[in-house]
């Protein structure tokens, strides 16, 4: 399972701040969580969020635990995560089952589809989906997908995340036409590794 984080900058908070903040490296625990996925947008190019951040959790009693350290003494005063908290505008979050998982690598660049899954696709059909895609396009191969778990997550919030060696290579998957498709995008963005990207 993935909770995922959709964050913008708050504009009150100096963007040099912003960017030491954004990678929420104070928090990375590999017994429990592991971040797979934190990137921002590159060149403005496509729709908000400004940035995604995914951690893999083992399940929904994972944000219990969560919830408990940052009422205890040690989370009021855990002040890196305080920053992140009051620095960072989470405008919302979600939780995603991963259909399919690749990392995304530093040199590339990530086309991000939002989509709406439909409830009455099977995890195997909207995989067979994009894996046909992935098939036919040239310059860019599908990283992730991630599907929303029932609606805990924003409307049209399914995501495939392709990749590609250059932002020219794009073009032809932003051209596409999906006519007929259930699963065709509603709004995409172009994206970086965080500490990569352009504001």
């Amino acid at each position: 399972m993935v909770y995922l984080e959709f964050i913008d900058w708050d504009r009150r908070t100096p963007v040099d701040i912003f960017h030491f903040l954004k990678a929420q490296d104070g928090w990375i625990d590999e017994a429990e969580d592991s971040q797979v996925l934190n990137v921002g947008r590159h060149k403005g190019l496509g729709a908000k969020p400004a940035y995604l951040c995914g951690w893999r959790i083992r399940d929904l009693g994972r944000i219990d635990e969560w919830e408990t350290y940052f009422k205890s003494v040690a989370g009021k005063t855990d002040y890196a995560e305080l920053a992140a908290l009051q620095g960072l505008d989470f405008v919302r979050c979600g939780l995603y089952d991963e259909l399919i998982y690749a990392p995304l690598a530093d040199d590339c660049v990530h086309f991000i589809e939002y989509f709406d899954g439909y409830g009455s696709a099977t995890d195997d059909e909207l995989r067979t989906h994009f894996e046909r895609r992935n098939a036919t396009l040239s310059g860019a191969t599908l990283a992730c997908l991630f599907r929303r778990v029932g609606l805990l997550g924003p409307q049209d919030g399914d995501i495939a995340i392709w990749t590609c060696p250059d932002l020219a290579s794009i073009e032809p998957i932003a051209r596409a036409r999906h006519e007929g498709s259930n699963f065709a995008p509603l709004r995409v963005g172009v994206y970086r590794n965080a500490g990569q990207e352009l504001m």
